[in-house]
């Protein structure tokens, strides 16, 4: 019993030192990514740089991945619904540290 008694009170404690320390986290979202329309909608801008990785959100849709030599990911949408494919009107530009 007195061990139990002992157990419960270290439980307690713990949770309230856990309790006072907790603090807000800093927002992860930070600024939104930037749009910006497509250089073509008829070709990939070289500007975009190396197609690193394609990724297929559902089975009309493909993301083509990029990297700038400065190492910003553009990513470029290509939709190939209604059997014929065409580039999304704008890309994602990620910047980075």
């Amino acid at each position: 019993m007195l061990v139990r008694s002992r157990l419960r009170l270290l439980c307690l404690a713990i949770a309230c030192l856990s309790l006072a320390s907790c603090r807000k986290l800093s927002s992860s979202l930070g600024e939104p990514l930037r749009i910006e329309p497509i250089k073509s909608t008829t070709s990939i801008s070289r500007e975009y740089g190396n197609l690193v990785s394609v990724t297929s959100t559902t089975p009309n849709l493909a993301l083509l991945w990029f990297e700038r030599p400065d190492k910003t990911i553009v990513v470029v949408g290509v939709n190939m619904g209604g059997g014929t494919a065409a580039l999304a009107g704008d890309v994602a530009v990620i910047p980075r540290n």
